[in-house]
């Protein structure tokens, strides 16, 4: 499972330049990185896990580079999903919501939480069980929760012009 995932919020404009590098670096070029070292021992039956994110679904005022990286993650895990079903490996790209981690102390507390302060917390382990439970009966995503399977549905369907007003409320 490759969980590289660093977050700086706040407007890209007065965010540090350096910072918002760091989060490129660490979530595009890591997870792409330890994701190619690892496959050339990945057997049939193997099985790739990529925490990407709800944040994937939809740009994110306030998390604006965070949602890019993300959602880099999850057009590579489809991407990358067909290129290895010739050698029978799944790709599963995991969507959790809101977490209680490390990466996100404090967060709610912010001027820049908007809707994050109403968002329904994901149960971690659940995450990680439910997760691999759905990639080994071959499926390409997860998304634990109801609530989050709906916005999964909503940015489909509904333009991103439209989801990003209600994301930075």
């Amino acid at each position: 499972m490759s969980n590289s995932g660093v977050v700086t919020r706040g407007n890209f404009d007065e965010a540090d330049l350096k910072s918002q590098i760091a989060m490129c670096d660490l979530n595009v070029k890591g997870s792409t990185a330890v994701t190619h070292l690892c496959l050339p021992y990945m057997k049939k039956g193997s099985i790739i896990l990529e925490t990407c994110s709800t944040s994937a679904f939809a740009p994110n005022p306030h998390l604006n580079v965070y949602s890019a990286t993300k959602a880099y993650l999850m057009n590579f895990c489809t991407g990358l999903r067909q290129e290895l079903k010739p050698r029978g490996i799944n790709v599963c790209a995991v969507h959790p919501g809101w977490m209680n981690t490390e990466m996100n102390v404090g967060a709610r507390n912010t001027s820049h939480t908007g809707v994050s302060n109403f968002l329904p917390e994901v149960n971690v382990k659940k995450l990680a069980s439910k997760s691999l439970a759905a990639a080994k009966k071959g499926k390409a995503s997860y998304t634990q929760g109801a609530f989050y399977e709906f916005y999964h549905l909503l940015a489909k369907v509904l333009p991103h012009t439209l989801i990003v007003k209600f994301s930075a409320m």
